[in-house]
């Protein structure tokens, strides 16, 4: 890729390999992205809109607002990958194996704490 664009790739520069072998170097199988936001892109393959996104973990098609809001980076999805159903199915499971409490004042997060002091 240096070659076909006669400079040095910048730091912040990733070749992505359209076909995902990354031993086949052929210029019409490589991309060049500006930046690592632009890549992963490449590679999502769920489906989104404005108003619409798939539960990465349910696989179901959903309104935006069925999902959490998440981490607001620039160039990224502002919801969470999984809806607010699932989300809420995954910590209930850590919750009933003691992974997680859902508050301090909860009894059983101070019951925990005392039975395991750091």
């Amino acid at each position: 890729m240096e070659m076909h664009i006669q400079r040095p790739l910048l730091t912040s520069e990733i070749i992505h390999h359209i076909n995902g072998n990354k031993l086949d170097n052929r210029i019409e199988n490589l991309v060049l992205c500006q930046s690592h936001v632009e890549h992963v892109r490449l590679h999502y393959t769920g489906y989104r809109t404005d108003t619409e996104k798939r539960c990465r973990k349910c696989g179901e098609t959903k309104s935006r607002t069925m999902f959490d809001a998440g981490k607001r980076k620039a160039g990224c999805d502002p919801n969470h990958v999984e809806c607010k159903a699932c989300r809420k199915a995954y910590y209930a499971e850590r919750f009933r194996n003691g992974l997680t409490s859902r508050n301090k004042k909860h009894p059983g997060a101070q019951k925990r704490a005392r039975l395991n002091p750091k």
